[in-house]
């Protein structure tokens, strides 16, 4: 398993984080375009594609990945509580945004013990990617390859 803890001090960095498997690709269940902010209120299962102009998973809110999942924004992604894919195979799980990402909960794709596992990407085209003290992002599978692709902000 990969996984990369931040406890002190936190990181920022522009770009982005693939943290790739070699999982199998399953097929999400559906999409949701959502004109205003998708901000989960409780827990729930999820899968497919949702985009709408903010991402938010407040603090207390795990959302269980069940198939592929793409987090799409039009602007920023908050991720305070947890998006978990770890199932018996866990799925990939795609965190793209326009502007920020800020990360100071958990984000897991894999299902904990080397098997199958998916892929991890956080994806910006303006903004930073911010790592919180505390958080957590982790993927893992068999014959696991990491990739961690930077580019400095112009």
């Amino acid at each position: 398993m990969f996984r990369i803890r931040l406890p002190l001090g936190g990181i920022s960095m522009f770009g982005l984080i693939l943290i790739a498997g070699c999982p199998d690709q399953p097929t999400g269940d559906g999409s949701q375009n959502i004109d205003g902010p998708y901000n989960p209120t409780s827990s729930r299962t999820i899968s497919g594609t949702i985009e709408a102009d903010s991402i938010t998973v407040p603090a207390g809110v795990t959302l269980t990945v069940v198939g592929d999942l793409t987090l799409r924004s039009r602007g920023a992604a908050e991720i305070a509580g947890e998006v978990v894919a770890d199932g018996n195979a866990g799925h990939p799980v795609v965190i793209d945004a326009q502007d920020d990402i800020v990360v100071s909960g958990r984000v897991i794709a894999g299902n904990g013990n080397g098997g199958d596992g998916g892929i991890l990407a956080l994806v910006i085209a303006n903004g930073s990617i911010t790592l919180q003290d505390g958080s957590e992002i982790a993927a893992d599978a068999a014959g696991l390859q990491h990739y961690v692709f930077l580019s400095p902000r112009e």
